[in-house]
């Protein structure tokens, strides 16, 4: 998240890898598996505080770079401008737009916001139903919006409050520390560099709140992807895989995490294709957040070499 304008080696022997840089995984369950995918990114109103500033900008983007884009700021890199817009990391930002769902959408078994990257603290609201909340710019967040939706045109807005005055809030509400008795430093960076203090009680971005190489923005937006998910059985949200060499046979596992709209069972699968093997395996799972775990032999494996010593192997 930028302010800116567009904005084995072991005992001296050379070690070769193996590389499994994707794994196929197969999803069956009882009934067709089917996610239905509204994205939200595009134009969105943004408004400050107080309601004297309001512009549209995209998503992904942040603040800065929409004010630049609609010529209400210069560039924010010339001259002493990272001084001189310090008023706007200072002010609270809303970002706001609206979607439409159908009857048959509505009914869906579960619907839910995905927003892979909110920078970062905010209120997230749905038809000013409060759905949650986010205060860390690098992780995805997931608002169950299925109680608040309406067949129709629905509003979202993500309220995000200063990144600037959450942090010295966090700082005070810590106090002095029960060790060195001046909280956890250091409090501000050196003064030459103009930047903002108590980086360290917020999870965002550490050279946000200036560096002796950059300056201080401390940006704030929806500054990756976001979408509406809707269905009825389950979707694979993420997928993991780690190997244990053992000879010529490798052990791969393969962590699958599943989400659920209902108590449902089925099949999880994983194949290798290069080496044909495979593994299927039943599962049964719980409404909300579930974890799958498979492990294969992959056989006769060949592996990754660097240049020079041989082929760089990789597996499907």
């Amino acid at each position: 998240s930028t302010g800116a304008p567009t904005l084995h080696h072991s005992e001296n022997r050379l070690v070769p890898m193996t590389t499994f840089n994707l794994i196929f995984i197969v999803l069956s369950l009882i009934s067709v598996v089917v996610a239905s995918v509204i994205p939200l990114g595009g134009t969105w109103n943004i408004e400050n505080a107080n309601g004297t500033v309001k512009l549209q900008g995209s998503v992904p983007g942040e603040v800065h770079t929409a004010l630049y884009n609609a010529k209400l700021i210069a560039d924010p890199y010339y001259g002493f401008n990272d001084v001189n817009y310090q008023w706007i990391a200072n002010d609270d930002w809303t970002y706001s737009r609206v979607f439409t769902l159908t009857a048959d959408q509505v009914k869906s078994g579960r619907i839910i916001i995905v927003a892979e990257g909110l920078d970062t603290v905010s209120t997230v609201f749905v038809n000013n139903v409060k759905v949650g909340t986010s205060e860390n710019m690098f992780r995805r967040y997931i608002y169950d919006i299925k109680e608040a939706v309406k067949v129709g045109q629905n509003t979202i807005s993500f309220e995000f409050v200063s990144a600037v005055k959450y942090a010295l809030a966090q700082s005070k509400a810590y106090g002095p520390g029960p060790v060195h008795g001046n909280g956890i430093p250091p409090d501000c960076p050196a003064s030459v560099q103009n930047g903002f203090c108590h980086v360290n009680f917020i999870r965002k971005e550490q050279c946000s709140f200036s560096w002796d190489w950059g300056p201080a923005y401390s940006p704030t937006g929806i500054w990756r992807n976001i979408s509406i998910e809707l269905y009825d059985t389950a979707v694979i949200r993420d997928v993991m895989t780690f190997t244990f060499p053992s000879s010529n046979n490798w052990n791969l596992i393969t962590e699958v995490y599943l989400d659920a709209a209902q108590k449902t069972s089925g099949r999880v699968s994983v194949l290798v294709n290069e080496t044909n093997d495979s593994l299927t395996q039943t599962v049964n799972l719980q409404p909300g957040e579930n974890k799958v775990t498979l492990n294969i032999t992959v056989r006769n494996v060949r592996l990754w070499w660097p240049n020079g010593y041989g082929d760089p192997n990789l597996y499907n």
